[in-house]
């Protein structure tokens, strides 16, 4: 188990984020995202479950959260993660607002890194928004076809901040910015 810190999308484009999850399980080709009850998200940062303070920690958290500002993004890209955990994401435009936000919160979070997952640090995170997860390399192919023949470049506003605990996901605490 651990905690994501996510960043969420308007509602409309959750819609649309999640009529292509449901496409991928209606073809059996991933399930997970649909099944999980997941948010469509942009994950910040993901910690492992044994922090030293978790009170302290929602707090600093939840500080960020009223600090924080409403993001416009751009999902322009579709993309694959080279690894073996069959990750197929949507990739934002990066911007100089997004890298200062995240590197915001690594600031406030300082108290904690030795918690957190190193590929979620400033110099190592890549911005995206997970379509499938933990597939093989056949249905991995199959969901970039389903995903690139839906998926059009989309504006979106990041309009939230929640905590989730995973594996199977629950969300402990929501943030409106």
């Amino acid at each position: 188990m651990g905690y994501a810190v996510e960043l969420y999308f308007d509602e409309k484009s959750e819609e649309a984020i999640r009529a292509i999850w449901k496409v991928l399980y209606d073809k059996d080709i991933s399930k997970y995202m649909y099944e999980s009850d997941s948010r469509p998200h942009i994950t910040l940062a993901v910690y492992d479950d044994e922090i030293n303070n978790l009170e302290l920690f929602m707090e600093k958290i939840k500080e960020f959260a009223q600090k924080a500002v409403i993001l416009k993004l751009n999902l322009s890209n579709v993309g694959v993660f080279n690894m073996n955990e069959g990750v197929v994401f949507l990739q934002p435009r990066v911007t100089r607002e997004m890298l200062d936000m995240q590197e915001e919160f690594h600031r406030t979070m300082r108290s904690f890194e030795e918690a957190e997952w190193r590929y979620f640090l400033p110099d190592l995170w890549v911005p995206h928004c997970t379509m499938t997860f933990n597939l093989k390399k056949e249905k991995l192919l199959q969901s970039v076809e389903v995903i690139s023949s839906m998926f059009r470049p989309m504006e979106v506003l990041i309009d939230g901040l929640g905590i989730a605990k995973f594996k199977s996901v629950e969300y402990v605490s929501l943030y409106l910015l």
